[in-house]
């Protein structure tokens, strides 16, 4: 029987708290989430899982807001450690979209192009993520 886990990750700075599972099929997702939290999928992502689908990210208007789903993940496959950081970028893209925070910007005086929110924040969830699977 393959291991399930299920975890938040709060990131303080940032105000947001992203919900992890890993060990579950896509359906039995679903389904945890909708007795756990009562929030459910439109009908087009519940058919979007086929069987080659590994990870998600999932955005809903109420808690959790993001889900980050992976039907496994083996902290020594190179294929995961992608899968993770693909996965990653997508929940860092959509917390800055829902609180407003640039991607990137030019500094004002410096014209210099900044970009350490997201950068720190995708640091800080591997980091977080891995400690715990």
């Amino acid at each position: 029987m393959k291991k399930r886990k299920t975890f938040s990750i709060e990131d303080k700075m940032f105000q947001t708290e992203p919900f992890f599972m890993v060990g579950y099929s896509w359906n039995e997702a679903i389904k945890y989430l909708k007795k756990r939290f009562d929030v459910e999928m439109e009908e087009e992502e519940v058919n979007a899982g086929g069987s080659e689908t590994m990870a998600s990210v999932w955005n809903f208007h109420s808690e959790p807001y993001h889900v980050v789903w992976f039907k496994s993940f083996k902290k020594s496959s190179p294929e995961d450690i992608s899968a993770l950081a693909h996965e990653l970028t997508h929940l860092v893209i959509r917390i800055c979209e829902d609180k407003g925070i640039a991607l990137k910007a030019k500094h004002p005086e410096t014209e210099e192009v900044l970009d350490e929110p997201p950068a720190y924040m995708l640091g800080f969830f591997v980091k977080e993520f891995l400690k715990r699977v």
